[in-house]
């Protein structure tokens, strides 16, 4: 039998500096697991920062790179250009 879910987005899970380091992170995406889980969710896809904090954080939790997929972004020319961190060619 098959089920066909909507996706759904979860835009930013952020620890605040004072609580990071107490397993909160840990649980919320534990938590987030086993609920897509009990929904019939086969996977769960997300994007992280690519650096060495975050490489670590999710190795430890199982995740790993999936070759198949490249994010993709575009700056909108409505978007504030001060905020930027990119820069478009």
């Amino acid at each position: 039998m098959h089920t066909f879910f909507e996706d759904v987005i979860l835009e930013e899970i952020l620890i605040a500096s004072p609580y990071q380091h107490q397993g909160i992170g840990s649980w919320l995406l534990n938590e987030l697991e086993h609920k897509v889980s009990e929904k019939g969710a086969s996977i769960l896809e997300l994007l992280a920062v690519n650096d060495d904090l975050h490489e670590h954080y999710y190795g430890k939790a199982n995740y790993y790179k999936a070759a198949n997929l490249i994010p993709r972004a575009k700056w909108l020319q409505s978007y504030l250009p001060e905020f930027r961190q990119e820069k478009q060619p």
